[in-house]
């Protein structure tokens, strides 16, 4: 869907890689050791070896992004990075460091530049990544989409603050995007920003 980004179904969850030269940067890490071979299948698919994925970034704390995080740090090595907010219960849930503990908008030096966006409410430290160059956000659970692409805020049940949740999505219109990848649902290759200026102004 963009050059240089590949989406890994995971079931009812999605996880991504993203080249950086010749590294790769995973984005979340599913729920349980299926998923982690799943995923080090399509790094081998790609030609390259699990110690080619440089960096594991993680959007929030949640089993279905963070289940294979130990799995996958013990085959690749790499490091792994979340916002401030999710370090702590990162550590505490899967028994592995977070060796980058990001803040708002920081900028991380792979792939062109991947900003590190704070969209609170799904959980305090819940991350939007920002691909600048390639005009994509990869939003984990920040929006959900369904079969045909439409976009709606997270399901209050998984909500730590589901009001909080729906308001800063607005955040995500002062970026320059048209792809959205989500972790649940179908992915938006174009007209991205459009359908969430639409769901923010519901």
């Amino acid at each position: 869907m963009v050059k240089g980004i590949y989406a890994i179904p995971l079931g009812f969850v999605k996880a991504f890689l993203i080249e950086s030269g010749d590294k790769l940067i995973l984005v979340d890490a599913g729920s349980n050791p299926k998923d982690a071979e799943v995923i080090l299948n399509k790094v081998k698919s790609l030609g390259k070896e699990p110690k080619d994925v440089e960096l594991c970034i993680i959007t929030h704390r949640h089993g279905d992004h963070i289940g294979a995080l130990k799995m996958l740090k013990e085959a690749c090595g790499f490091k792994v990075a979340s916002h401030e907010n999710e370090a702590q219960i990162i550590e505490s849930s899967t028994g592995v460091a977070v060796d980058l503990k990001l803040k708002d908008n920081e900028r991380l030096a792979y792939a062109g530049g991947i900003v590190a966006v704070l969209v609170p409410g799904h959980t305090k430290g819940n991350l939007t990544l920002y691909l600048p160059e390639k005009k994509t956000i990869v939003v984990g659970d920040t929006v959900f989409a369904d079969e045909k692409g439409n976009l709606s805020a997270p399901p209050e049940k998984y909500c730590e603050d589901v009001a909080m949740a729906t308001r800063e999505i607005k955040r995500l219109l002062e970026l320059d995007f048209d792809t959205v990848l989500v972790a649940h649902g179908n992915d938006v290759p174009v007209g991205g920003k459009a359908k969430i200026r639409a769901l923010c102004s519901k």
